[in-house]
């Protein structure tokens, strides 16, 4: 949209919430419900494929189940490149 948000500044938006899941020790499991955008933010960030080319089949529900220590690396990515530096 014009004048509307850029993909680095939703990625430090989409950040900034992994780390404040991460910061909570008041629960067990966290259930998140998001869009599409942030689901596929962390899955580039975990280094797995999704289909993303226009056109390509997607459920419109798709559940991504981590844990603690796979939110952390996603985040550590999310962070670097967020930085500029290369995802490693």
């Amino acid at each position: 949209m014009p004048g509307g948000e850029s993909r680095l500044d939703a990625l430090a938006r989409y950040a900034d919430g992994c780390a404040r899941v991460l910061s909570r020790r008041d629960a067990r499991c966290v259930l998140l419900v998001v869009h599409d955008v942030p689901i596929r933010f962390l899955h580039n960030a975990l280094l797995r494929p999704i289909r993303s080319r226009p056109g390509a089949h997607r459920r419109e529900l798709e559940r991504l189940c981590v844990g603690e220590p796979q939110l952390a690396a996603g985040l550590a990515v999310m962070r670097r490149r967020l930085s500029g530096l290369p995802p490693v």
